[in-house]
């Protein structure tokens, strides 16, 4: 729905079994282990300039894996945007870009 306020495109990144086509993936590592996140190979963001949205900010692997696999593709991430960040993991240093965060908690 931002991305059709502001007439932009928008595409998911999922993990694994979530999407259809051909995929890219990128693990990163989580507190407790390892996860996976899967993009569409033929997403047309090349040359792009991309801004990551994201629910939550614990430790930055999501950020930052997404940004790899945007990376991959010849898209440019250039910040990210959650709606909660949760300062005390410092996930904001794992990610390497500008962020927006709508509610920080410390604890």
């Amino acid at each position: 729905m931002l991305a059709s306020s502001f007439g932009k495109g928008s595409l998911l990144v999922r993990k694994p079994g979530k999407l259809p086509g051909n995929l890219i993936e990128e693990s990163y590592a989580l507190e407790y282990g390892v996860n996976t996140l899967t993009m569409q190979a033929d997403a047309p963001v090349k040359g792009k300039r991309v801004v990551i949205l994201d629910d939550l900010l614990a430790t930055g692997g999501t950020v930052a894996a997404t940004a790899k696999l945007l990376r991959r593709l010849g898209a440019e991430p250039v910040a990210a945007s959650v709606v909660i960040e949760l300062t005390a993991l410092k996930g904001n240093d794992a990610i390497g870009m500008p962020l927006i965060s709508l509610l920080k908690y410390d604890d």
